[in-house]
This record gives C-alpha cells, structure tokens and sequence, in this order.
C-alpha cells in the first residue's frame, strides 16, 4: 500500500496523519464485521475514527456526533477585527453586539466570481488570478479580501470544534435567486488563514432541495447554511474568522441571478446582496465545541 501523504495543500500534518489511513480503517472495520478478526485499529466500543486537525492525531470516539458537544452560536457583528482588508473586516463573538449592527452587501457578479481555492473536497485544480495549485488547506486571505469577512479576537485558550456545523443567514438579495456560501477558517498570527470547513445554500432551494422557489427582491429570508463537519483544534493566538461571499467558482456552478436554471441561463445579472446583523436578524453559525 503507497506510504500516506501528509502534505494536505500548504499544510504538513506529519506525523500523526501518517500513523493510520483510509484504506487501513475501512479494512480493519470490515475484517472485524464479516471475519471477526479484532484489529488494534477498530475497536467495538469506540467505532469512530476522527482526524483532529491542529493537534494532527487521529482519535476514537464512542459515537457520532460526540455527546459531550456544546453546540455554541458565534454571531456576525459590526465593529472592525483589525485582521484583514475585506470588505468589511467585522467582527464574530460569542454573544450579540449589544446594540443594532448595520447591514453589510456586496455586489456578486456571474462574469467575475470568487474562484475555488482549496476545500474540503480536496479539488486539485487552479483556477483564476486567484487559485491555488493543490487540495485541501490553502490560505484564503486572496479571495476574503473580496468577501465579507467576520473574526474573533486571538483566542486565549485552544478551542476544539468535532462535529456538524451550519450557518443561520438573515439576508436579501436584489436579485430572484443567488447563493450564500460561507466557510470557516482559522486565522494564524501571520495572518494565514486556513480554511476548515464551508458550504453553499442557493436562495431557491432554501425550502426544498426539490421543488425551488423564487425570492422576492429586497425582502430579508433565514437561510440554513449547511457546513459539513469537521474536527479542529484552534491554537492560543489564533481566531475564528467566518467568510461570507456568493460563489466558489468552478467547484460549485456559478448562480446568474435570474429566474432560469443556473447552468442553463443565457442571461445574467448582478445581485447586491446583504447579511442581516441585528438583534430580529442575529445572523450567527453554530460550532460544535468540546470541552478540552
């Protein structure tokens, strides 16, 4: 079997990466349930396996999602982080502002969408000014300049988060249809910052993944922003910085903003689209803390 690769995009995660892989869970998984061969590497009473990025070890665990999660809402607030030259450069806390934050837009426009660079699905292609070569990690600072952009203070303390993550969106759009995608990313004290997770919601699929409906121009709408999940260790030093923009072009398809089929469209528009930051539109993500 070919030696593991610990190199994931511009990150090393050597050694632990490379004491277990893939291949070598699925294996001893199924040895132990169809030959009831027992496996150091599979054990009955603690069947998860996780990769915990940060600390760079692999991990069991006695169930999916972990029990002991606290599930903890970190809100999008005005204010500025200090942290990057985005668009707005806000701020993400653990609790509401306090008073009333403005809304934040941007302009998304079809002909010149954020490009993909890294993610979790582990693309190895380049595209635009903008892409970077390789899978996985990649820092993002070239794409969140063009984002809205929402960061905690450098943390006192490390912060595990293992499990599901979603995102709550107030938001609206001038256009009848466009998409919300928003990742979360560690940001180191150089400023690098690393994606962990994200995920993309189309406007009109916000209801139902089957039968699609039109926005209505201006008017404010909750989204639930599915982020996948993960588990990452976020070090003393380091922040959380949620990113929000309408595009990660060319892993998902790019929204036209128009009432036809995206990938069939042969018109386009641009959408100024807003993020809802008041106490009625607390627009916020959910992480799965653990306690360490």
């Amino acid at each position: 079997m070919a030696p593991v690769k610990t190199q994931q995009g511009i990150l090393e995660f050597a050694p632990g990466l490379s004491t277990s892989d893939y291949h070598t869970a699925r294996l001893a998984f199924f040895d132990y349930w169809m030959k009831d061969i027992q496996d150091e590497t599979f054990s009955v009473d603690n069947p998860v396996k996780i990769f915990v990025t940060g600390d760079n070890v692999w991990r069991n665990e006695k169930e999916w999602p972990l029990a002991r999660t606290q599930y903890t809402n970190f809100y999008l607030n005005g204010g500025k982080s200090g942290t990057i030259k985005s668009l707005n450069d806000g701020t993400l806390t653990a609790k509401t502002f306090g008073k009333d934050c403005a809304p934040q837009s941007y302009v998304y426009d079809p002909m010149n969408p954020t490009p993909t660079r890294g993610g979790n699905t582990l693309y190895m292609f380049t595209y635009g000014p903008d892409g970077a070569p390789g899978a996985a990690a990649q820092d993002q600072r070239p794409v969140d300049k063009k984002s809205l952009t929402f960061t905690t203070k450098p943390l006192k303390k490390e912060m595990e988060i293992t499990g599901p993550v979603k995102a709550i969106l107030y938001a609206s759009s001038s256009a009848v249809d466009t998409d919300w995608v928003v990742r979360v990313s560690d940001v180191a004290p150089d400023g690098r910052a690393i994606n962990i997770v994200d995920g993309i919601q189309r406007a009109r699929f916000r209801e139902s993944g089957i039968n699609p409906t039109l926005i209505e121009p201006g008017k404010i709408y909750e989204y639930e922003v599915n982020l996948w999940a993960s588990s990452h260790v976020f070090k003393p030093g380091h922040s959380i910085q949620i990113t929000m923009n309408s595009s990660s072009f060319p892993r998902w398809s790019r929204n036209m903003n128009v009432a036809e089929i995206p990938e069939h469209a042969t018109k386009w528009v641009k959408a100024t689209n807003t993020i809802y930051l008041d106490s009625k539109h607390p627009s916020h993500v959910i992480l799965p803390v653990i306690p360490r």
